[in-house]
């Protein structure tokens, strides 16, 4: 996990577990749409709540993110679902990065990059309960008409993400 990551959740008073880390920043920048991998976290994945009311916020880390005109924004989203198979599932939180085509996080920037991002969840959404949460990442426009061989040549998203409880 970045030194940046810790740092803010020092500065915030909170513990730092293993087990609430959803991704690890891995040195090469993600170029295709992906859920967190136990590769990634060091952990098992997904995160289990317990099946009971949970709140937190999620820290997320960016260390690489590719911006411009062409690329559109990434999405990094915590999702929920009911077993951890993720079959279905829900989006709980979400961040926006790069360039705006559209609403961006609650800070309604045009443009975000690299950086400590903190946000707020729960896993109640529309009075259901979701156990189980992971980290998703939805990249961006470039790479829907770019060879993924070509992807690391303008850019890419690498970061890390915890959960505190």
């Amino acid at each position: 996990m970045g030194g940046q990551i810790l740092n803010a959740l020092a500065n915030r008073n909170h513990i730092v577990d293993n087990a609430c880390i959803l991704r690890n920043s891995g040195g090469t920048a993600l170029v295709a749409s992906a859920a967190a991998t136990a590769a990634q976290t060091g952990q098992s994945v997904p995160f289990d709540t317990g099946g009971g009311y949970t709140e937190g916020k999620l820290f997320i880390d960016v260390d690489t993110c590719a911006t411009g005109t062409t690329i559109g924004p990434w999405v990094i989203v915590l999702q929920g679902a009911r077993d951890s198979t993720f079959a279905t599932y829900v989006t709980l939180a979400q961040l926006e990065l790069g360039t705006a085509y559209g609403p961006q996080s609650t800070s309604h920037s045009t443009q975000h990059s690299t950086g400590v991002y903190v946000i707020p969840w729960s896993n109640d959404f529309g009075g259901e309960i979701y156990r189980w949460l992971r980290c998703y990442s939805r990249l961006g426009n470039m790479y829907a008409t770019t060879a993924a061989s070509n992807a690391p040549s303008v850019g890419g998203l690498d970061y890390s993400a915890y959960l505190t409880i």
